[in-house]
């Protein structure tokens, strides 16, 4: 399995002059756990696209372990400030050169706990070209910005509607997808049409009943947008009694 990491955003609400990928969560930094997880889970290559300040993360990147580095190719995105469907779509020609079929893709400013990611990786995806990895509002994720998350109607294993405020909606979304090489023909129609975000594509992808939902609900997960977010992240991970699931 392959898995692309989008870490090109521009930190807009977190900016302390490196890439959010870089910010440490007990002694790892974000993309250092991405990387360990996938990896103990059967993830084989990568794909990093970087952008904003990316020397800072490529220079990052370098200095890994050599059996982590080895796996990982880098795209640019010289367009990190707009849409993040620009950065996944700075991917396609790696997914392309490497005969790549089918691949996960993440946020790098995204913390998943081990057992999110285990079942994530081990599970049996919809024969769609996109599968969004998606949680039930639970006692787990009560600490979700219910205002910033992105919300998800399903109907009958698809997904019907996705965006920030849907007044209707029975999952969040965890920002894990599994996609097939396909779901860039639907990205590139999407952008040349001026909708560049994911959720565009997800968005054109439902239309046509090519988007699944796959739950992956109990788990401890989050996404790290602003200082707030980071605090709450550091006295979680090293509170084993919260986060029973956290290794």
């Amino acid at each position: 399995m392959n898995c692309i990491i989008l870490a090109a955003g521009k930190n807009t609400r977190l900016d302390n002059g490196i890439p959010k990928s870089m910010l440490k969560i007990g002694e790892e930094t974000l993309l250092e756990r991405h990387l360990r997880q996938f990896v103990d889970f059967g993830v084989k290559r990568f794909c990093i696209v970087t952008g904003y300040r990316h020397h800072f993360l490529e220079e990052f990147i370098e200095s890994l372990d050599e059996s982590i580095k080895t796996r990982i190719t880098i795209a640019h995105n010289p367009e990190f400030d707009l849409a993040n469907g620009l950065s996944l779509y700075q991917a396609k020609a790696w997914v392309e050169e490497n005969g790549i079929d089918e691949f996960f893709y993440t946020m790098a400013d995204h913390f998943f706990s081990e057992a999110f990611v285990a079942q994530a990786v081990s599970s049996s995806y919809a024969d769609t070209v996109l599968s969004l990895v998606v949680d039930r509002p639970s006692s787990m994720n009560d600490h979700i910005d219910l205002d910033d998350v992105t919300r998800v109607e399903s109907n009958g294993g698809f997904i019907q509607a996705i965006g920030k405020g849907l007044a209707s909606y029975d999952y969040f979304d965890t920002g894990l997808f599994h996609a097939k090489k396909e779901m860039f023909d639907y990205l590139g129609k999407s952008i040349k049409n001026g909708k560049d975000s994911i959720s565009d594509m997800v968005q054109l992808l439902s239309k046509l009943r090519q988007t699944s939902i796959e739950e992956v609900s109990g788990h401890f997960w989050n996404d790290v947008d602003t200082q707030e977010d980071l605090s709450f992240m550091r006295d979680r991970a090293l509170n084993l009694e919260i986060v029973p699931d956290f290794q």
